[in-house]
């Protein structure tokens, strides 16, 4: 991995010239960025998987947006790419290598000419080279599938160096799961400091600029109504693939274009068999449940059509109660129509994926 983060920076360097030649590139970055991380032990199954630190590499290749859409000034011109990221992931025999190609979006918080802090957001696909009972690799309980989705956090600092230089350092956060569609999958989390350079061109002042007031929505309060489906597979064996739904009615107040948030009811349906693990690496059927109703507190963040959905909440009954009573889930929610959604989300409890749900909404 040492000898590929090396090949990317010449790689990048040896470009520098020629971005400065083509109008294409204008107002662009690359950037290569080192991470030293490790993958965290957010349960006790995944800590004789963790511990050790390790390097992990990205290349972003990068826009800096500008125009007279209204989200793009509100959102003081955020700067959008596709993030590359490679991870030997400690070496460790069981898991592998890790890879991931992620669009992303990166908001600026503050700014001064010189400098640029911003939080980018970014969600793609992800590749591990080992999984569950690959080889027989029966050590690796975090994940069942090669494929997966990949999401980065990342709170980033841009310091301009030079006209065409940027030293960039932050902290970053990546996960890798699969939405429980293939057990087991307790998920990687992989906590970093990130430390690189960025190579720009046309991009010469990061100050924030001041914004009037956000205008309000013409209407205060909204309501959706989303219906979803998931799909799970409950255990590391050959059993059947089990079902999902949801329903789930977002009562809103319209903060203005920009957010919104609200309370949320859900009726969600799931007839999984849950597992868990005993002596000898079995893993036995427990028992079924099917309807759990639940309440949430949400919010919205809206850019241009599309909308990102966060959720906190807590079922108000239950008859299975090992995974909690308390869940999260976090979607992408687009206006196809003045009042027709399209929903992708995915529901978890405490970082472990439950199921990713496909729907379709109406906005009232």
């Amino acid at each position: 991995m040492k000898k590929t983060g090396l090949i990317i920076l010449f790689f990048v360097i040896s470009i520098t010239n020629q971005l400065q030649a083509q109008k294409f590139f204008n107002n662009t970055m690359i950037d290569v960025i080192p991470q030293i991380g490790y993958i965290a032990p957010h349960c006790d199954k995944i800590k004789p998987l963790s511990g050790e630190v390790f390097m992990n590499y990205e290349i972003n290749f990068s826009k800096k947006v500008s125009g007279t859409q209204q989200w793009k000034e509100f959102y003081h011109n955020p700067i959008i790419g596709i993030d590359i990221m490679m991870s030997g992931l400690g070496r460790n025999p069981y898991l592998g290598s890790a890879y991931g190609i992620l669009p992303n979006i990166n908001f600026q918080i503050a700014g001064s000419k010189r400098v640029f802090f911003g939080f980018r957001l970014g969600a793609g696909i992800g590749y591990l080279s080992k999984c569950y009972y690959t080889e027989g690799n029966t050590q690796n309980i975090a994940i069942g599938s090669h494929f997966n989705a990949a999401v980065n956090l990342f709170f980033n600092l841009r310091v301009s160096c030079s006209k065409y230089i940027d030293f960039i350092t932050g902290i970053a956060f990546t996960h890798y799961s699969n939405g429980a569609i293939r057990s087991p999958n307790l998920g990687i989390n992989i906590p970093a400091i990130n430390v690189g350079i960025g190579v720009k061109d046309k991009v010469d002042n990061y100050k924030k600029e001041k914004l009037g007031k956000v205008p309000r929505e013409e209407k205060k309060f909204e309501v959706r109504l989303v219906g979803a489906f998931g799909l799970s597979d409950p255990v590391n064996l050959d059993f059947e693939t089990t079902y999902s739904g949801s329903f789930t009615s977002y009562f809103l107040y319209n903060h203005n274009i920009k957010s919104k948030f609200g309370i949320v009811a859900d009726i969600f349906y799931d007839e999984r068999t849950v597992e868990d693990e005993v002596g000898g690496g079995a893993w036995v059927p427990l028992r079924t449940h099917f309807w759990r109703p639940a309440l949430s507190a949400a919010y919205l963040v809206n850019i241009s059509k599309f909308a990102i959905v966060i959720q906190l909440g807590s079922y108000v009954y239950t008859e299975y109660g090992t995974d909690g009573y308390v869940f999260e889930r976090i979607g992408l929610q687009y206006l196809l129509f003045n009042h027709l959604i399209a929903n992708l989300s995915l529901k978890a409890h405490f970082a472990k994926a439950d199921h990713i749900e496909f729907g379709i909404g109406y906005k009232i």
